[in-house]
């Protein structure tokens, strides 16, 4: 049985200050892993379930008019909805995948990737332009054998884990002890 069957990975990465809201990069993370025959689930906070609390597309348009219009407590409470859900999302999850862009803000994602570590969550990072334009502070966060230069080495190295071909760490070992026990 592949060693991934069934795993729930949680994708991280920007949403605000990208114009497509993060789906581009998303879908094409998702697509890869499909195409390579992974038959994993996926959290993707830009395709929630029904009854998520949505932050792209109409609702970002919406807490961006509240937060030009100073509604400062309506957007904490709104925000506060896709907040928690993201963060149990990250909690949920066997695998954290995140994304990213050295040149776009990010703020949740940080958040997300910060309680994955907490968690000993298994993760992984696509940085758009290569790992050497990494933020610092992120090679103390992921293993350097867990950083990619682009989507398609990740989708590789995650073909490798779910082969066997890769030894795990003891991070890996957590998540398939959980996925298989």
């Amino acid at each position: 049985m592949p060693i991934l069957a069934e795993a729930l990975i949680c994708l991280i990465g920007p949403i605000d200050h990208l114009p497509d809201d993060g789906v581009g990069f998303r879908q094409e993370i998702k697509h890869k892993i499909i195409e390579a025959g992974l038959k994993v689930r996926f959290f993707d906070p830009t395709n929630k379930p029904v009854g998520g609390f949505k932050e792209i597309g109409h609702e970002k348009d919406h807490a961006f008019k509240l937060r030009a219009e100073g509604r400062f407590k309506e957007l904490k409470a709104f925000v506060h909805a896709f907040r928690r859900q993201d963060l149990r999302a990250v909690h949920v999850s066997d695998i954290v995948v995140a994304y990213v862009d050295p040149d776009v803000h990010m703020c949740g994602s940080y958040n997300e990737i910060l309680v994955a570590e907490q968690e000993d969550k298994p993760r992984l990072v696509v940085i758009k332009g290569g790992v050497k334009r990494c933020p610092l502070w992120l090679f103390d966060v992921f293993d350097t054998e867990h950083m990619f230069d682009t989507i398609d080495d990740l989708v590789r190295h995650l073909v490798r884990i779910d082969s066997g071909e890769v030894q795990f760490d003891p991070t890996w070992m957590k998540a398939v002890v959980f996925l298989k026990g």
